[in-house]
């Protein structure tokens, strides 16, 4: 089913809904489908062509759910982008999709590096002063898109574009399509056991897969309601929790994470809460267990890829197991492999593959890169698992992380499990330094549990020296209070390694004769 249809069909089915709401207004679903259906008119008008590009630069509010789905209501594709991009980057992204539109806010505008509005064939902003640019209501007044489908719009157009950036640092486009999408929704729906009366809340972008379909398509295609966290602060969130009584969140590791640490966690009302999914890096038994003391409730892992979608989750009677993402979604097909493409014996470790009829179509204007990701009809991750005795997959690292010293490979899973059974351990990480005479040498962050005093570095290496390999011991051992973040809620290994360097650095001057 295209996106278009969904909306359609609930807008019939539950005119008066409320679709979704905000700190400041909210929105029926008959309301939603009229505005989205008149700016989807506006952009035809303006001469594009279905397949075109939109670039939509707005933060996560019900304009930007309403341009997103107007996109898709046209037959275009939508392009995310995201204002704590870098000027550059919103750059690439405009040229590499080479959008012909651009939607987004008066204030927002200026972000935006001037040569990368020059190719546009027009700007659209969302409210303010038009400032020779056409606006939403501009838009809107041409009227209704016709029943029909826009012209060239085939069975399964692509319906998004998601930049995400690799080891190279260069954004790449993944490309997904309409009915894709919808069928993950579908998928969720059907593995939840969603309802009309469920209703979802967000913080996240829903410019972002998991939470677009998570979220948003998901109490589309059901009918339920969306509540939008717009900036996303703890007091805000919890705050509009109280006010709409959510079913079921989705969020990062990293948020949830400070949302079950501020007072409004333990002051809210949890009863209508069914479940909260965790989809980011995997939590600590002790957030886990924190979560489910507060709340009543369990935190499922979920694991997807943005290339993939939905792979695995945890059931919430499942038995807590650090690592542990589950087993395989309906119609999700799992296989670990060795560096040479051959299954691996049970309970060995392996790159894992993935089969999925919703996987996405490919790298926007990368053939190669493509051919290289999903070539064999498997997507190939970077992700290294094991199956544990219950069939639950558990996640040991990826392979971009491992780390080479001397010419071995450190048993990163190894050292990260053997620092978990010091009682005094919440988390740890372990990353890979530059170094002139071993290549790389690995170096261990780590958090305490609450309450729990500081081993110190060198009781943790003696700890970890009589459980793994000699080579595999890190070289240092560095307390945090938090763990640094990327934008998209995951913890930022890239700054723990700049730190690792800097303080590794510094403690061989001091020990230098």
């Amino acid at each position: 089913m295209l996106i278009r249809r969904m909306l359609e069909e609930t807008a019939s089915r539950r005119p008066d809904q409320p679709a979704l709401i905000s700190a400041a207004a909210s929105i029926t679903y008959r309301q939603l489908a009229d505005q989205v259906s008149r700016l989807a008119a506006g952009m035809i008008n303006l001469d594009l062509a279905a397949g075109d590009r939109v670039a939509i630069l707005l933060p996560n509010t019900i304009d930007f759910v309403t341009a997103l789905l107007a996109a898709n209501h046209a037959g275009l594709i939508a392009v995310p982008l995201f204002a704590d991009y870098p000027p550059l980057e919103q750059h690439e992204i405009l040229a590499d999709t080479a959008a012909r539109l651009l939607i987004t806010s008066p204030d927002l505008l200026p972000s935006v590096p001037s040569a990368a509005l020059q190719p546009l064939i027009n700007v659209i902003l969302t409210r303010g002063e038009a400032r020779g640019y056409l606006t939403f209501e501009t838009l809107m007044a041409t009227g209704m898109l016709d029943e029909a489908e826009p012209a060239g719009m085939d069975r399964d157009p692509i319906g998004i574009i998601v930049h995400t950036s690799g080891s190279t640092g260069r954004p790449k486009g993944v490309a997904h399509t309409q009915s894709r999408l919808a069928r993950r929704a579908d998928l969720l729906i059907n593995t939840l056991s969603l309802t009309a009366d469920d209703r979802a809340l967000t913080a996240q972008h829903l410019g972002r897969p998991v939470f677009l379909v998570a979220d948003l398509l998901a109490m589309i295609k059901t009918g339920g309601s969306l509540t939008l966290v717009d900036p996303p602060e703890t007091e805000l969130f919890w705050r509009l929790y109280a006010r709409t009584s959510p079913t079921y969140l989705v969020a990062p590791t990293g948020y949830i994470d400070q949302l079950i640490h501020s007072p409004g966690a333990a002051q809210a009302d949890h009863s209508r809460l069914r479940f909260w999914i965790n989809a980011g890096d995997l939590p600590t038994e002790e957030l886990q267990q924190r979560v489910a003391r507060i709340t009543g409730r369990p935190l499922r892992n979920m694991y997807g890829l943005t290339e993939g979608g939905f792979l695995s989750i945890t059931t919430p009677n499942a038995p807590i197991k650090r690592g542990s993402i589950g087993k395989p979604m309906a119609g999700v097909e799992m296989r670990l492999v060795d560096k040479d493409g051959r299954d691996v014996a049970p309970g060995e470790m392996g790159h894992l593959h993935i089969r999925t009829p919703n996987m996405m179509v490919g790298y926007w204007n990368d053939t190669l890169l493509t051919h290289r990701a999903m070539g064999s009809g498997w997507l190939e991750t970077p992700d290294l698992f094991r199956i544990d005795e219950d069939g639950d997959y558990r996640f040991l690292g990826r392979d971009s992380e491992i780390i080479v010293r001397t010419g071995a490979n450190v048993a990163s899973a190894r050292v990260i499990e053997s620092m978990l059974l010091h009682p005094a351990i919440a988390e740890a990480v372990l990353v890979g330094v530059p170094d002139p005479r071993e290549g790389q040498v690995p170096i261990a962050f780590y958090r305490l549990h609450a309450g729990a005093s500081d081993p110190g570095s060198d009781r943790l290496h003696a700890w970890v020296a009589v459980r793994v390999d000699a080579w595999s011991i890190p070289e240092d051992f560095f307390l945090l209070d938090h763990w640094p973040m990327t934008r998209h809620g995951k913890i930022d290994r890239t700054t723990l390694i700049a730190m690792a360097a800097v303080r590794t650095s510094r403690n061989r001057d001091v020990q230098t004769p």
